[in-house]
């Protein structure tokens, strides 16, 4: 989490997630994979991940 009284995450992370997200085609299929893994000292990572096409092709 950004704990900055200088930025957030209104003004660091969404400017670039919509245009990434509004950079793919619409037809196509958008998704999101999460994973939480521990990476030491008990500390967790959250990798979210973003998967764009067909997930189950056929």
């Amino acid at each position: 989490m950004l704990d900055s009284k200088y930025t957030d995450h209104k003004t660091f992370f969404l400017p670039f997630i919509h245009k990434l997200l509004s950079s793919f085609h619409s037809s196509l299929d958008l998704t999101f994979v999460i994973d939480g893994s521990e990476v030491g000292n008990g500390c967790t990572a959250l990798m979210i991940s973003l998967y764009y096409g067909s997930l189950f092709a056929g």
